[in-house]
């Protein structure tokens, strides 16, 4: 059986604007049809389900761990749907990186 590649596009990636090292969170995309699944990606130390990236998921949903900062600040986080045939297009968020939580002046 031929399977065509995924129909249509990633129009987004659903994630924080800010994220802390060591936070987790849920980050999705819309779902593409035909897609078997949607390969996520990021900086070295970023995990996603707890494995480091490129990392393909059946769902268009991923747990990301924010790793270390190292040059950037911030963290891109990309996803595109794939299946046997072929890949959409890739599509990133940027998710700016802080250090630490800041502690309030007293």
């Amino acid at each position: 059986v031929t399977q065509n590649p995924p129909v249509g596009s990633i129009q987004g990636v659903n994630a924080p604007a800010v994220a802390c090292v060591g936070q987790v969170f849920t980050v999705t995309t819309n779902a593409v049809s035909g897609a078997t699944g949607y390969t996520w990606s990021g900086p070295v130390g970023t995990l996603f389900n707890g494995n480091p990236g490129p990392y393909t998921t059946a769902t268009n949903s991923v747990s990301v761990e924010f790793g270390i900062l190292l040059v950037n600040s911030g963290y891109d986080i990309c996803v595109k749907a794939v299946n046997a045939c072929g890949q959409t297009n890739n599509k990133c968020k940027w998710v700016r990186g802080l250090v630490s939580t800041p502690a309030p002046i007293i």
